[in-house]
Order: C-alpha cells, then sequence, then structure tokens
C-alpha cells in the first residue's frame, strides 16, 4: 500500500488500497461505529492458534498499513484503535459497502 507519504498516492488510492484486504474492511467497518476499538476482538474464534495468527498477521501487516495510511491510531500497548486523523477520507467509502453489503458477494467484509 502506498504510504501516506507517497507524493503520487491520492486519498482515493490509499482509500481503496486499504479496504483491498478483508481484514482491513472489516476493521475500518468496524471502527466506523465502534471508536475505540480493542484489536483482540477480531480474533475471539473458538482454534487458539487460528486466533493467534490473525493476530499476528494483524499486527505485522495490516494495523501498520492502516496506521501509516492514517486511517487509525494504534495504541500498541493497549492494542486499541481509534479513528485516526484521515479517517475521514476513506469513511465514504466504507458506508458506501454498509449502505450496499446486501448486493456485494458473500464474505466481502
Amino acid at each position: 500500500m502506498p504510504g501516506s507519504n507517497d507524493p503520487k498516492a491520492t486519498r482515493l488510492d490509499l482509500s481503496l488500497d486499504a479496504l483491498g484486504h478483508p481484514y482491513r474492511r472489516r476493521i475500518l467497518t468496524r471502527i466506523l461505529d465502534h471508536n475505540p476499538l480493542d484489536v483482540t476482538d477480531f480474533a475471539s474464534g473458538s482454534d487458539a492458534d487460528s486466533d493467534h495468527r490473525l493476530l499476528v498477521e494483524l499486527h505485522h501487516r495490516h494495523l501498520p498499513m492502516l496506521a501509516e495510511a492514517g486511517f487509525v491510531d494504534w495504541d500498541r500497548e493497549a492494542d486499541v484503535l481509534r479513528r485516526g486523523p484521515r479517517f475521514d477520507d476513506v469513511a465514504p467509502l466504507i458506508e458506501l459497502l454498509v449502505a450496499h453489503s446486501e448486493e456485494l458477494p458473500a464474505g466481502w467484509s
């Protein structure tokens, strides 16, 4: 994902990149209504190994990308997300996805 400091990256490019993975879509959709948001809420399945792998992927790939783009502020010590300074750039796309969720393929988020 192009960094927020990349002069060639437009706000739309950053927003679309952020929405390019189901985990990031899920995070951004949830933080739309739940701000702040506990990261461990995303890994609460029945399989401890799967939960651990998901948290590792979130911590090493998805959350850093969203934080670098400014869509979330991530308190790593508390493992809590808040809307970042550029969240309003991606919010209209998230709202559009949510409003048309019945028309999207299963598993879009």
